[in-house]
């Protein structure tokens, strides 16, 4: 979630609807106190949930990036290259 608000891509009601459609329902309070506190590492590898969530950012918001958030070169920087070329499809 802390990258999701870190991307400032939605306002926050927006990202809270997406966020409980995802299975993550939170507050509005949760994403506000996300944007002000703790700092934010960049992600060298997804977990599952990670791709779960990428792929449904990238299913309902095609022209996002999340790509600011992995490091560079990593394998998380490579799934999320490929999410994203395939607008949110899992490849098999």
């Amino acid at each position: 979630m802390k990258a999701a608000t870190r991307s400032r891509q939605w306002p926050h009601i927006r990202l809270q609807e997406f966020l409980g459609r995802c299975g993550w329902p939170v507050s509005i309070d949760t994403i506000k106190q996300s944007v002000r506190r703790g700092k934010l590492t960049p992600i060298a590898s997804l977990t599952p949930k990670d791709i779960r969530f990428a792929a449904a950012f990238y299913r309902a918001n095609p022209t996002g990036d999340l790509s600011p958030l992995v490091a560079e070169g990593s394998p998380a920087a490579s799934a999320l290259k490929l999410l994203q070329a395939n607008r949110g499809v899992v490849p098999a």
